[in-house]
Formats: C-alpha cells, sequence, structure tokens
C-alpha cells in the first residue's frame, strides 16, 4: 500500500532553525522511498516563492518534496486570477518631498506632504519594493502595504492609530483581487477573528485557525494514506481535528518538554499539557533521546505510544574521511540562534577565563537571533572584542566546524542538540553543559568530548583550554567524535523513519 508522508510545520525558510532543518531533511530522505512526499505549511510569507525557489536551487529541498502553502494555495484557487502589469515602483512621487533613511539592510523614504509625514517606503537591496506605509495627519501609521518578490501587492494591515495595533487584514492574487480578509477587531486581549473567503464561493469563517483547519482537512483528502507529522505543539489540535479515513497523525518532539529549569521530570511546560492529555489520539509520537522517552514514560506511562528516532549527522564532504588541515587549534565555535535559551552567555563569559590563560584564544559564534545586540555588549563588557565575534549566520557549518579545535554548547534546554554530531561528525569534540536532552545520549566524557556540570562556567573553560593546548588529548577526542558517523548515521536515520511509516 502506497503511503503519503506529509510534514506539517508553520512555515519555512533558508535561515533556518532547528526545526526546520530536521523537517527538510527527513523530507528529502523520505523523498528517495517514497514517490509523493509534502511539506505544508500555515503562516503567510510576503517572499514565499524566492524562498521555495531558493531552497530548491540551492539543492537545500529535494525538489521531488512538494510544498503546500495555505495562503498561496487560496491565492492561486482565486477564480478571479488574471497576471496584471507589472507595476513599476518609482521612489519620487509628484506632490511630495522626499528624504531617505539609509538602514543596514534595506533603504527607506520618507515622503512629506505640506509638512505632513504621510507615507514611508522601503526597498531591498536589489531595489524592490518592499512595502509602504500610509500615516494620519499625526504621524501615526494607520496602513501597511506588503508587496512579494515580484513587486506586486499581497498584503494589506490596518492599524488602529490608538492602540498601534493590527485591527484588519486583506490579502491578494497577482490580480490584484483581495482573496481573503481578516477582521482581528480593536480589542487588545482580542484572540478570535472573523475571516472571509472571497472564492468562486463566499466563505465566513470564524477564525482564520478555523479556516486553516478546514483547509488542511481539505488538501490531505487528496492524498493517499497520508502519514502526517506534527512538527509543532501549536499544530497538534489542527491536525487532530481533520477527518480522514486512512490518516495516520505522529506527532514529532523536537525540544525539551519540561518547565524551567528544565530538570524535573515531573514538571511538564504548559504547551506540552495538550499533548500529553491528548496522547491516545496520535498513532505514535516521536522522540529524540532516550533519556527524554525515559523521563515522560516515567510521568504519563503509556510506552507503545513513544518511539525514538535521533537525528542523524549531515552527509560528508571531506575526501577519504580526513579531517581538515586547515583546524586551529585556538579556535572554538559555537552555531547557534542568539536567543536566551541558547545561553550563550555562559559561554562568553567561560572564554574570559580562557583567554587569561591563552590570550590568543578565539571563540566564533555563529548564528541569528534577537540577543544580538545583548551579547555585542557582554563581549565589549568582557574586553574580549579580539577574542570573541558573532559571525553571523554560516551558510557553510561543516567547514566552520573542520576548522575549529571544538565547539561549545551552553543551552539551558534542547531536544536533541543536532549541533552536536553534526560538529563531531567533522571530528570536532564537542564542550556541552550536561543539561537535558542530548548531550548525554551523544557525548561519552573525555572520551569524544567532554560534558561539564551544567553551569560550571569555571570547568568549562578548563575544558576548553586543555583541548586548545593538549595535542594528544585532542587528537583522541578527534578521533573518536568521528565514531557518530556511524552511530547517526543517515542509513540508520532513513530506516528508522521508514520503519515508523510502514508500522503505522
Amino acid at each position: 500500500m502506497q503511503k503519503t508522508p506529509v510534514i506539517l510545520v508553520r512555515s519555512l525558510k533558508f535561515e533556518r532553525g532547528g526545526i526546520t532543518r530536521a523537517s527538510i531533511k527527513r523530507a528529502n530522505m523520505l523523498a528517495q522511498k517514497y514517490k509523493k512526499v509534502y511539506i505544508v505549511t500555515i503562516l503567510f510569507q510576503q517572499f514565499h516563492n524566492d524562498i521555495i525557489s531558493n531552497l530548491y536551487k540551492n539543492g537545500v529541498l529535494d525538489k521531488k518534496v512538494q510544498v503546500l502553502n495555505f495562503f498561496e494555495y487560496y491565492k492561486a484557487n482565486h477564480k478571479k486570477l488574471f497576471l496584471r502589469k507589472q507595476v513599476q515602483h518609482k521612489v519620487n512621487e509628484k506632490g511630495f518631498e522626499v528624504v531617505q533613511i539609509n538602514q543596514e539592510e534595506f533603504t527607506g523614504y520618507r515622503y512629506y506632504e505640506e509638512g505632513f509625514y504621510r507615507k514611508y517606503k522601503r526597498y531591498d537591496d536589489l531595489g524592490r519594493l518592499i512595502l509602504i506605509d500610509h500615516m494620519d495627519d499625526a504621524g501615526n501609521r494607520i496602513k501597511r502595504e506588503y508587496y512579494d518578490e515580484d513587486e506586486y501587492l499581497t498584503r494589506i494591515n490596518f492599524y488602529n492609530a490608538h492602540t498601534k495595533k493590527i485591527h484588519f487584514e486583506q490579502y491578494f492574487d497577482k490580480s490584484g483581487k483581495c482573496f481573503l480578509s481578516v477582521d482581528i477587531g480593536y480589542q487588545p486581549k482580542r484572540k478570535e477573528n472573523f475571516s472571509v473567503y472571497f472564492g468562486g464561493k463566499v466563505e465566513s469563517f470564524a477564525t482564520l485557525y478555523e479556516m486553516q483547519k478546514k483547509w488542511l482537512g481539505k488538501v490531505l483528502k487528496t492524498m493517499a494514506n497520508p502519514i502526517v507529522f506534527s512538527e509543532m505543539r501549536r499544530l497538534d489540535n489542527m491536525l487532530l481535528s481533520v477527518k480522514h479515513k486512512s490518516i495516520k497523525k505522529v506527532a514529532v518532539v523536537h525540544a525539551n518538554h519540561l518547565a524551567s529549569p528544565y530538570e524535573n521530570y515531573l514538571n511538564i511546560d504548559k504547551s506540552y499539557e495538550n499533548l500529553f492529555r491528548k496522547i491516545g489520539q496520535f498513532d505514535k509520537v516521536v522522540l529524540l533521546t532516550k533519556e527524554q522517552k525515559k523521563d515522560i514514560v516515567t510521568k504519563v506511562g503509556k510506552t507503545d505510544y513513544f518511539t525514538v528516532i535521533p537525528h542523524a549527522h549531515e552527509p560528508l564532504s571531506i575526501k577519504n574521511n580526513k579531517i581538515s588541515t586547515q583546524r586551529r587549534n585556538n579556535v572554538a565555535v559555537a552555531l547557534t540562534r542568539y536567543h536566551p535559551d541558547k545561553r550563550l552567555t555562559e559561554s562568553i563569559e567561560a572564554f574570559k577565563q580562557v583567554v587569561q590563560k591563552i590570550p590568543e584564544a578565539k571563540l566564533e559564534i555563529y548564528g541569528y537571533g534577537p540577543s544580538e545586540n545583548e551579547l555585542q555588549n557582554l563581549i565589549k563588557k568582557l574586553g574580549l572584542e579580539n577574542n570573541v565575534f558573532l559571525k553571523g549566520f554560516s551558510s557553510k557549518p561543516k567547514e566552520t566546524y573542520s576548522s575549529a579545535a571544538c565547539s561549545l554548547l551552553t543551552s539551558i534546554r534542547e531536544g536533541f542538540g543536532m549541533v552536536i554530531t553534526e560538529s563531531m561528525a567533522m571530528g570536532t569534540p564537542v564542550v556541552a553543559y550536561d543539561f537535558k536532552y542530548g548531550p548525554r545520549d551523544i557525548i561519552e566524557d573525555n572520551v569524544n568530548g567532554f560534558l561539564v556540570e551544567n553551569g560550571n562556567q569555571e570547568q568549562l573553560a578548563e575544558r576548553i583550554i586543555s583541548i586548545m593546548t593538549n595535542d594528544e588529548l585532542r587528537d583522541k577526542l578527534s578521533k573518536n567524535a568521528l565514531e557518530v558517523r556511524e552511530k547517526f548515521s543517515e542509513k540508520k536515520y532513513m530506516q528508522n523513519w521508514i520503519d515508523l511509516i510502514e508500522s503505522l
């Protein structure tokens, strides 16, 4: 019986986080086995077509994997669709005085009429119009127009000038016709909205979520024997609402399910309470580590519902499995989001102690996220501007790992810590805090890396120093780290997923 793997996520993007990377990797591998594999997304993305096109073009996403998006589906199925003439969005407009505002990633222009600030336009680095803001007499934004990669109007948000909140949205196809409107309302705490779809048949929904649920069910009913993986807890109820005679529903857990401080197995985070209440409605729940399965089974029982499938390391391009000859023995790296959960402040503060012993030591942190300014300020405060560097997103993680003596992971929590196997597969040992979950399942202390007492910066610094200064130790850890290529091989990973799908 032919089965159809379907991966349900909120969105895809080129600069991918852990869940997105894992989902794409699984989709690519399953596309080698199954005739049809889908990734289904539900969020609006201004440059959706560009994102998906680049994922295909750069070989990140296999072209056999089809991507279905809620908004793009209705945009394409709008009966009044006909491509309107391309509009040239020039900077200068008659009747306005224009003031240019230069930003690092884009160029903006303010438009004044009789002294009043009326409009703002933003262009990307390719000169494409991204958005237009419209202002009232007081300079408050009352409307924002979004333009897609082809500079067609794709969405308008209307704002309450007093609360600054969005109260109404419109979505447009490339013919310029509105195919969906969403009334969010003026009340700041209001969660519900009223959605209207203007297709061949006008339909109204109490909420956008209700419309998305109906759409998901409609799409899945066109597929033969769908095996649907819910990758995020916010999508669980949407999947569970779908009625399909041959559907199988699988929840995939990518993260630590525990509440702060993420150590007590009895203390489940609120975002996971719904999953554990409704475990019986899923055909299977996939976890990433044996330690997490043990904790969950101890708490909720029902052993048969859970299976463990760890992540695989990335395919290697190193000839003859040899480690890079350009490894820098005084450099440590970290590849992770700039986010409080990643506790990069711990790595930076510990590295202050490393520099006191090894003045030429360097820590290169690759990523992006909301904590960038905080981290940069900490680097400056500790006087580490010549030793610790925020390098931005790394598009070549293998080369980054293979150039370093070790990598660091000081997160407060993870579901697996995929960066651990990625680093070790390049022969780069990992120095990690012993948090839940991941490090304990992968790292053997002083064999292929180091497990450090959670929060012990002094011990963290000592382990980094020992790797940087002891060639014999570094070589031993590096050689043993390479064993993850077999333990967490793609062959085993793929077979685990196929076995699961075929068992359902």
